[in-house]
């Protein structure tokens, strides 16, 4: 496992999987997106999974999630964790901007985000 931080998160990054921690109060935009998905094409040559660990209040805009995905295959599933039911609305509403072809799902902790994720792409054929 790595740990990678910058000014409004920070990443560990597994063999198969990322773990994104963004800081209290940002504001992930388009600026935001090209640093992650330069960092995601670094790690990740093959098929893995994005875990977003909610334990912070922040904002992801939906060209975040359009900068990091744009022609971006790699990407199976993505995970939120939301440690209840207050951020569950907020990210249900993410997950409109997602293309279908990723798997999505909300977890109450992060043991089971990483047990499905795991569990996720060993059922996906090898790239």
């Amino acid at each position: 496992m790595e740990i990678i931080e910058v000014d409004n998160a920070t990443f560990e990054i597994h063999q198969d999987f990322i773990i994104a921690r963004f800081a209290e109060g940002s504001d992930q935009g388009l600026e935001e997106a090209v640093l992650v998905r330069a960092l995601l094409a670094d790690k990740f040559t093959g098929k893995f999974g994005w875990i977003s660990d909610r334990i912070n209040s922040y904002s992801i805009q939906p060209k975040f999630i359009e900068g990091v995905l744009e022609d971006f295959d790699h990407l199976k599933c993505m995970a939120w964790v939301t440690y209840g039911c207050a951020i569950k609305t907020e990210v249900s509403k993410l997950s409109g901007f997602i293309p279908e072809s990723i798997e999505k799902k909300s977890f109450e902790s992060l043991a089971e985000a990483v047990i499905w994720t795991k569990s996720y792409l060993n059922t996906l054929p090898s790239e």
